[in-house]
């Protein structure tokens, strides 16, 4: 009876959380709205379906995500956003020197545009030097396409 209660008290909240019901927001004008109401914007990224664009001519193989923590709306009417974290290089990666595992400083920038598309580039720096490990891959994406925003419906 207490494994059972145990399991329970596991499987409930995770049960609820997933029945939360969430809202695709399909427009730059619907992120910035939710967003300036202070309502919490998750985003899903399918790089694979994203176009390599710049100087990148590797197709995007990366899937992820992020909430939008930290936002501005630039004086165009687009909306900037980005994601940094402290990861490490991928064994083997050819754009890596070493074919040892090192920590690394990743910095993925978005901007999103009133012709719905987005684009994203990122940065990969050593750590702790902060030194730049590898060119920038950047890549354009649209809303829905690529790149999804999400809010939990009120």
């Amino acid at each position: 009876m207490k494994k059972m209660l145990i399991a329970l008290s596991i499987i409930i909240p995770a049960m609820s959380a997933h029945a939360e019901s969430t809202e695709q927001l399909s427009s730059l004008a619907d992120v910035i709205s939710v967003l300036n109401r202070g309502a919490t914007v998750s985003v899903t990224v399918d790089l694979t379906r994203c176009a390599p664009a710049g100087d990148t001519t590797m197709q995007g193989s990366t899937r992820g995500g992020l909430k939008i923590n930290t936002y501005q709306v630039l004086s165009d009417g687009s909306l900037y956003f980005a994601d940094e974290r402290t990861t490490v290089s991928t064994y083997g990666d050819q754009r890596f020197q070493s074919t040892f595992w090192n920590p690394n400083w990743l910095s993925v920038r978005y901007n999103l545009r009133a012709d719905q598309t987005i684009s994203v580039a990122t940065e990969i720096f050593s750590f702790p030097g902060y030194f730049r490990v590898a060119g920038n891959s950047d890549y354009t994406c649209a809303v829905n396409q690529g790149i999804e925003f999400y809010t939990k419906r009120n």
